[in-house]
C-alpha cells in the first residue's frame, strides 16, 4: 500500500504519463499543477488528468489509478467499470448502470480487475455495452 498516495497525470506538451506525488504551485498565476517523480524531477501536468493510485493492482500486477477503465468478471459476465473516488472511498462505477461498488464493501474485493484503458485516452470504452 506504499503506492496509495502516488498520483498519475499527463504531462503538458507531450501527453506522456508520469507518476509520483501531486502538488499545486499556488503562487503561479494561473496555478500550476505538478507531479514530482521518483528522481525528484517536477513534471507540469494537465489538472484534469490527475488521478490518485488506489494502492490495488490488477491481475497483471499494474497499479490501478482513479480514472482507469477496468473489466471485472462477475458471475461469468464481463463488466466494465470506471475506478473513481466517491462517498469517501475508492470504488468502481459500472459503465451502463452507473451502479457504485465501494471499496469498503467485501464484494468489491471479490472482483478481479484488468485495466483496459482510462477515461482520458479511451473515451470510446465509456459507451454502454
Amino acid at each position: 500500500m506504499k503506492d496509495r498516495f502516488k498520483c498519475r497525470g499527463q504531462m503538458i506538451g507531450s501527453n506522456e504519463w508520469v507518476c509520483g506525488y501531486y502538488y499545486i504551485d499556488l503562487c503561479a498565476k494561473p496555478n500550476s499543477f505538478f507531479i514530482r517523480g521518483d528522481e525528484h524531477h517536477d513534471f507540469s501536468v494537465k489538472e484534469e488528468t490527475v488521478g490518485q493510485c488506489t494502492g490495488l493492482k490488477d491481475k497483471a500486477g499494474k497499479l490501478i489509478y482513479e480514472g482507469d477503465i477496468v473489466i471485472a468478471t462477475k458471475k461469468a459476465v464481463d463488466c466494465r467499470f470506471i475506478i473513481d473516488f466517491d462517498y469517501g472511498s475508492f470504488g468502481a462505477r459500472h459503465i451502463g448502470t452507473n451502479t457504485w461498488h465501494s471499496s469498503s464493501t467485501v464484494s468489491f474485493f471479490e472482483l478481479v480487475f484488468k485495466i483496459i484503458g482510462n477515461i482520458h485516452e479511451n473515451p470510446e470504452l465509456l459507451e454502454r455495452l
